[in-house]
């Protein structure tokens, strides 16, 4: 959930400046938004149920309709500090009307049926519902934010019709007819006009979705309107309330870019790195969320269950690494906003505190054994971690403290190190078009920065996921509810398991054995056992479990066990965690110690010796909300440029 350069964020939460014009690299000027806190809260539900998803504030700005993780929707009242829920299920995509006395969304009443369009009448003052919530559509709504017609008495929304293929759809407030106005590949962005008489929108000219294009629709006769082709932006853009601007960018945490109708550039706007807003919707003011996990680390003695505090529950530990000696640690700490690499020895002693030139990347859940974005070289030289956003490949000197990006992505994955310590072998998706061969490959990246690719993973082959586990072997969902393992060695690709698998698999030390947790993804049930399979012939042996786990995340060096954790109800339950010590011969596992972790999965962390684990511990939550007020920035910016007229909703359509 939640970056750009520490200080352009530090200026952006302590000064009042609304506009910076400081010029950027792209010599656009930068406009940094007002920052006011609006009310906080903490959350002390087991999995952080009551933490926003997503956050949208009322014309007034006195509200904020907000759904969270238990699937409530809730008003905040600014001035109370206060929350109420408004209605329980299965919602999305929440929207405010232009006199913030409705709030309109997707809602999904049967749990598991269409999410159709809903609106909700309250108290503009006091956010207090003002009867029971209403079904509008009969369509299926899409995951993208429906649109109120200035006078309110209409609402647009994006319906959805078969695969990527969709519609904009316009119905009275109140329900009825649903008027069909235009239809294409993932139709998003609504705006209507200032003057209500149209309505522009995003989709895509291809069912890649790479090639984006501005329209603008006659509510009345249906003509749509070509307004301009941001296929070289490949972001969908979102038009502004007062039709003057559009801005691009989806990424939660980089800067948005400003353009006017014709896919000019004039600004960028900054964001703070430690806030988050799931969707633009090319308002000048909105809400954001602002969360923060405290939680420490520490380490268990596996053989006695004894625990060691590394680093105390003030702080925000976001990744945890063993050096190959089983001696020293590395974890990745951030202190309030800053993000530093902490090195130690393995009791604690000799604590030393990297600054970071490129913020790493932060989550506020963290977990997934498989999922380590901190790793140290096999000779404890080296440093490498996810920069921000998970956008970049950071490698620190651990000697000197040079510090050096070795690639940039759309997406960089988790990186492991080869063993002649001086490689990297990591898994990229680049920012092509998703039927481009090199979409998503697997690189090896040397400390020089000289890059590779190792293997491609065409979308049209492997449609879902490849996660490189180890130096020699990725794991791979397959189409046909099939787990495969990939080799790097030129073989062919192994079929494991005829089934789906919750996460990657889990390699033996000695490259043998996989470890699979069959499930359906998305399921938040506990299966109770794991399969092992061999590498060399596909046999396959069940180990059963007598625990609800959260998830088995390691073997011991020499094979004969596997570590997991467990909590009552699997990881979205109650109650603390537990780790096992599980027997692969199928004898009866091993209790090795409660865990105070509080959040779904936590960091785990087998050393290399096998003796101790690494496990993150507490999980504080809190979420406070704000506002990001560009006005007084954008104002200065548009008084500066020549206010062109827009297309018009009646005009000649472009062929």
């Amino acid at each position: 959930m939640n970056r750009s350069l520490l200080l352009m964020a530090v200026v952006a939460l302590i000064a009042p400046a609304d506009l910076a014009l400081a010029q950027a690299p792209s010599s656009l000027p930068v406009i940094r938004p007002k920052v006011t806190e609006l009310g906080a809260f903490h959350d002390t539900t087991p999995a952080g149920g009551l933490l926003p998803q997503e956050a949208a504030l009322s014309p007034r700005g006195g509200l904020i309709a907000y759904i969270t993780h238990d699937d409530e929707l809730r008003i905040w009242n600014v001035s109370a500090r206060s929350s109420r829920i408004v209605l329980k299920g299965q919602s999305q995509t929440v929207v405010w009307s232009p006199a913030g006395d409705a709030i309109a969304f997707g809602h999904d009443p049967d749990q598991g049926g269409p999410t159709q369009l809903w609106v909700l009448r309250v108290n503009p003052t006091s956010g207090e519902s003002v009867g029971s919530p209403q079904r509008a559509s009969l369509g299926a709504i899409t995951g993208n934010s429906p649109q109120f017609s200035p006078d309110g008495k209409s609402i647009a929304f994006p319906r959805r019709d078969a695969g990527n293929h969709t519609s904009l759809v316009v119905v009275p407030t109140t329900g009825g007819t649903e008027r069909v106005l235009a239809s294409g590949f993932h139709v998003r962005k609504l705006r209507w006009t200032v003057d209500g008489t149209g309505i522009y929108y995003a989709s895509y000219q291809d069912s890649a979705e790479t090639k984006p294009v501005l329209n603008l629709v006659s509510v009345k006769s249906g003509t749509r309107t070509v307004v301009h082709d941001f296929s070289s932006d490949r972001t969908a853009p979102a038009v502004s309330p007062d039709n003057r601007v559009v801005v691009l960018g989806d990424a939660v945490d980089m800067p948005l870019r400003v353009s006017d109708l014709a896919g000019r550039s004039l600004a960028t706007l900054s964001r703070p790195p430690d806030v988050r807003s799931e969707d633009w919707s090319g308002r000048y003011r909105l809400a954001a969320v602002r969360e923060t996990h405290t939680r420490g680390l520490r380490s268990i003695n596996v053989a006695d269950g004894k625990s060691r505090e590394l680093i105390d529950s003030t702080a925000d530990v976001q990744a945890a690494a063993w050096f190959a000696d089983s001696r020293r640690v590395a974890a990745i700490v951030f202190y309030d906003t800053t993000g530093v690499l902490v090195t130690m020895n393995a009791d604690g002693s000799g604590m030393r505190k990297l600054p970071l030139a490129s913020r790493p990347f932060a989550s506020t859940n963290v977990g997934h054994g498989f999922a380590q974005s901190l790793r140290v070289s096999p000779d404890g030289q080296y440093a490498v971690y996810q920069g921000p956003g998970r956008r970049s490949l950071e490698l620190v000197n651990l000697s000197t403290g040079q510090q050096r990006t070795l690639a940039s992505g759309r997406v960089i994955e988790p990186p492991v190190w080869r063993r002649d310590s001086r490689t990297i072998r990591y898994d990229r998706l680049d920012d092509v078009p998703v039927d481009d061969a090199g979409w998503r490959t697997v690189h090896d990246v040397s400390v020089d920065g000289t890059d590779k690719v190792v293997r491609a993973f065409p979308h049209a082959e492997y449609p879902n996921a490849a996660w490189v586990i180890s130096e020699d072997f990725a794991s791979i969902f397959l189409e046909k509810n099939r787990t495969a393992v990939a080799r790097f060695d030129g073989s062919r690709d192994q079929v494991l398991l005829h089934a789906s698998t919750l996460r990657p698999g889990v390699v033996s030390a000695d490259g043998r054995t996989m470890l699979l947790h069959p499930g359906r993804i998305g399921s938040r049930e506990p299966v109770r056992k794991v399969i092992l399979v061999s590498l060399s012939d596909s046999s396959q042996r069940t180990l059963t479990l007598p625990f609800a786990e959260v998830g088995c995340w390691s073997f011991s060096p020499d094979g004969r066990y596997v570590y997991c954790t467990s909590r009552e109800g699997g990881p979205f339950g109650a109650g603390p965690q537990t780790l096992w010590e599980v027997p692969v011969d199928g004898s009866k596992p091993r209790f090795v110690a409660r865990l105070d972790v509080r959040e779904s999965f936590g960091i785990s962390a087998l050393s290399p010796d096998g003796k101790s684990s690494l496990h993150t511990f507490g999980d504080v939550r809190s979420a406070a909300f704000v506002s990001l007020d560009y006005t007084d920035g954008m104002t200065r910016l548009l008084s500066s440029q020549p206010k062109s007229a827009a297309p018009s909703s009646t005009a000649r359509p472009r062929r």
